[in-house]
């Protein structure tokens, strides 16, 4: 019985394969789409990595990454002392965090960003301003999942994620953290209200680049989009919104990205540049192998198919 091309290919797509009456089960689930969903991080309930450790001053800032199903995503933190007086000791960071806070959303009302304080007679605010960087406004992670990333571009280097090698990017869940949300919501010191009349937006350009950094090309991912259906050439959705659900992007067209760069712009432009604070929460990255690699499989299944048939008659 010779491995013929024709078989070969029924192997490779009518996989996973059973032998009936043989007990015998061939897999090819490594064929299938993965989910960079953080699932596998472990994080103590309620809490975050950022790589920030308040206990830990060693006047620098370190150069960090984790890594979920194979992608790695890079983090830099900074401890140290600052020069200027009033602010001592500080920790910051940027780059990308991985989270499992929780909220409950129906908890809001509003004057809870704005002003804040309590005044607005709310016995359970949601997390808002900086305590609320780490949650995203859905509440959970994506369908309820614990674990999702975080990203917050620093003031030289963007969010980075290295994918998996050997897979082709398809898309990812993304949606608003609160501090992003509600200040869009309601307005801060800093950020103006989001309204239809002004033709607000908040964007994030996903950016692929190849092995060695060559471009591959951008797509846009609008976190809040409040311009007229006729003023979005670059958005399929033609609702105004602010987004507050857990929603499917599709970045196929990155598909042989190595890596992916994350960059923020919003129609709210002050003094010092952009004044919507700029996050965005990500959960359920989805890969799939390539081409070659499910081949690959598909030869690997048929031809251990032929050996364990002659095996048998032996």
């Amino acid at each position: 019985m010779k491995c013929t091309w024709m078989k070969c290919w029924t192997a490779m797509f009518l996989a996973p394969i059973f032998l009936a009456g043989d007990g015998l089960w061939f897999s090819t689930a490594t064929a299938q789409a993965v989910e960079i969903d953080f699932e596998d991080l472990t994080l103590t309930p309620n809490s975050v990595w950022s790589g920030v450790d308040p206990t830990f001053n060693d006047g620098a800032g370190v150069n960090d990454s984790f890594i979920s199903h194979g992608a790695v995503f890079g983090n830099y933190h900074e401890h140290a002392q600052s020069t200027w007086p009033p602010y001592g000791e500080y920790h910051s960071w940027n780059g990308w965090a991985y989270s499992n806070q929780t909220h409950n959303p129906a908890d809001y009302m509003e004057g809870d960003y704005t002003p804040g304080d309590g005044s607005n007679g709310n016995p359970n605010p949601v997390p808002v301003g900086v305590p609320g960087q780490f949650h995203a406004v859905a509440g959970a992670g994506a369908g309820g999942s614990a674990n999702y990333g975080v990203a917050f571009p620093g003031w030289v280097t963007l969010p980075t994620i290295t994918l998996p090698a050997g897979g082709q990017l398809e898309g990812a869940h993304f949606t608003n953290v609160n501090f992003a949300y509600y200040s869009m919501l309601e307005g801060d010191s800093f950020a103006k209200v989001f309204t239809e009349a002004d033709q607000d937006w908040f964007r994030m350009t996903v950016t692929g680049k190849a092995v060695g950094g060559g471009l591959l090309g951008s797509v846009p991912v609008y976190l809040a989009d409040l311009r007229d259906a006729n003023s979005r050439p670059d958005n399929e959705r033609k609702d105004p919104y602010i987004l507050k659900d857990w929603t499917y992007f599709d970045l196929s067209s990155l598909s042989e990205a190595a890596t992916l760069e994350f960059e923020f712009l919003s129609s709210d432009i002050g003094l010092f540049g952009m004044n919507t604070p700029s996050y965005v929460a990500i959960d359920n990255i989805v890969v799939v192998p390539e081409p070659s690699t499910i081949a690959l499989i598909g030869i690997g299944v048929c031809c251990g198919l032929v050996w364990w048939r002659r095996g048998r008659k032996k």
